[in-house]
């Protein structure tokens, strides 16, 4: 007869070989069955650590499958969550921990403390080099094209990722993923009858593409998750909304005006922009532009989750000049900003 602790072994056995049966299913499968939005990361508390599924109901062998699939690359899971032993990765080691608890056993999971995504001025950084700062630039190859490239990508495979816009109706951004000889995989429409897609970011996974566009109507910014493994936007974030301040005679809108983005590894993306404001007064047949100044926001690719605003810099009203963003890894960012003849980097730390 066993006693309680063989039970206890018997019991992590079976377990442990159920989630390598699944986890080998898992590992080979695409992400395309995946949910747009993994859990989050924000709301999680000191009890979330070593559970990687939502809603939160207990520690289970779930949640160590969870936690391998983020550790081979198939999955994501926030290290407030995932990584048990706080060593800043999600390992293996982190999914049998989660398990050994989920079965019983008396192991400590220390996770570290989540991200709330807020932007935190660090300090002013002089000659700073930013070979891909200008991450949206028109090809001047196609400029004179009936389209443009709007942004490119390497995925992690070697595949080459881009967004290019036909500029001659019909207006549609289109989408393709060629391999490593250049071969076209995918040619997709992602939006038919404009092309206000703006940039490509494919930092945080091939399932995680990120782009951003403004409405026609200066109503918001939006950034668009695409999946290039099945190329289609499988989500949006606001990052910023326009607010209305319409007066008996005018039409006043203010809103983000020219725009990057950046993201890390992790999912972490921040966006700057010009607040802009727009005045349009029809009986005067008048309209005007206003530049009020720089800002930026965080926000998280793979929850869908965003921070607050962060004021960066003034600005002159009349210099539209776009904010550039990079990401320097370690949830740190570097932003250059315009005013004038100056030109101002600033770093930001995201937590």
């Amino acid at each position: 007869m066993m006693d309680s602790h063989d039970r206890s072994t018997a019991k992590l056995k079976h377990v442990a070989a159920a989630v390598l049966v699944v986890s080998a299913v898992a590992i080979g499968a695409t992400s395309t069955a995946r949910a747009a939005w993994e859990c989050p990361e924000v709301t999680a508390t000191a009890g979330s650590c070593g559970q990687g599924i939502c809603p939160e109901d207990g520690i289970q062998a779930a949640d160590a499958l969870k936690a391998l699939q983020a550790a081979v690359g198939n999955a994501y899971c926030a290290a407030c969550r995932c990584d048990t032993d706080n060593s800043g990765t999600v390992t293996a080691s982190d999914a049998s921990r989660i398990l050994r608890r989920a079965v019983g056993q008396p192991v400590d999971l220390l996770c570290g403390q989540c991200n709330s995504l807020t932007l935190y001025l660090v300090d002013e950084v002089a000659g700073l080099e930013f070979a891909t700062a200008l991450q949206a630039e028109t090809d001047p190859t196609t400029a004179r094209m009936p389209f443009k490239t709007l942004g490119s990508a390497t995925l992690s495979d070697g595949r080459i990722a881009t967004l290019f816009a036909f500029t001659i109706a019909p207006w549609r951004t289109h989408f393709m993923v060629r391999d490593v000889r250049g071969d076209v995989l995918t040619d997709t429409i992602l939006l038919d009858g404009f092309y206000v897609v703006h940039g490509l970011d494919c930092t945080a996974g091939s399932d995680r593409c990120v782009t951003s566009w403004k409405y026609l109507d200066y109503s918001s910014l939006v950034s668009a998750i695409i999946n290039a493994d099945a190329p289609t936007i499988t989500d949006t974030i606001i990052v910023k909304r326009a607010a209305n301040e319409d007066e008996d005679v005018a039409e006043i809108t203010t809103g983000a005006g020219p725009y990057r983005i950046a993201c890390d590894a992790t999912g972490i993306c921040v966006a700057t922009w010009v607040l802009e404001r727009r005045t349009v007064i029809f009986d005067e047949d008048f309209e005007d532009f206003e530049a009020l100044g720089i800002f930026a926001r965080a926000f998280n690719a793979r929850t869908g989750e965003l921070g607050s605003e962060l004021f960066i810099d003034p600005t002159d009203p009349a210099d539209f000049r776009t904010p550039s963003v990079v990401s320097l890894g370690g949830n740190r960012f570097s932003v250059t900003s315009y005013s004038g003849d100056a030109e101002r980097t600033r770093v930001l730390d995201v937590r």
